[in-house]
């Protein structure tokens, strides 16, 4: 399989749109999501996207808490599919392969953040303005 998001929203599209309507659900995925990058987040792959991966992060838990509203739904669906993917063991390079494991992980959380990159930047915007508020 050619790891592209094209290949992986084939893959996991039906699983993703599971998530996006159930909220819970998506919390639970996020907050699992969140727990293993601070577990990598020293040293690796992991460590040189943690910034950006925070972003989306957040932008998937206030999506899923109704505080953030100006996600649309297929960027939630990627996000979903690139956390789905980070927090799955077998996938092209299974995670127990020390480091390399991750290579994978990171380069499709990667091009998750490119895809999303404009409704990435929307939010880190007004999460700026709603803190200052």
């Amino acid at each position: 399989m050619e790891l592209n998001l094209e290949n992986l929203q084939k893959k996991m599209g039906k699983k993703a749109k599971e998530y996006a309507n159930d909220k819970v659900k998506a919390t639970k995925l996020i907050d699992d999501a969140i727990a293993k990058a601070e577990s990598l987040s020293k040293g690796g792959p992991i460590e040189a996207i943690y910034e950006s991966l925070m972003l989306l992060f957040g932008i998937g838990r206030d999506w899923s808490n109704g505080s953030y509203k100006g996600v649309p739904k297929g960027s939630i669906i990627i996000i979903i599919i690139g956390l789905i993917y980070f927090l799955s063991p077998i996938d092209l390079i299974p995670d127990f392969i020390p480091v390399a494991g991750l290579v994978d992980d990171a380069f499709v959380l990667g091009l998750v953040i490119n895809q999303v990159k404009s409704d990435l930047d929307k939010y880190r915007v007004w999460k700026l303005n709603n803190q200052s508020a």
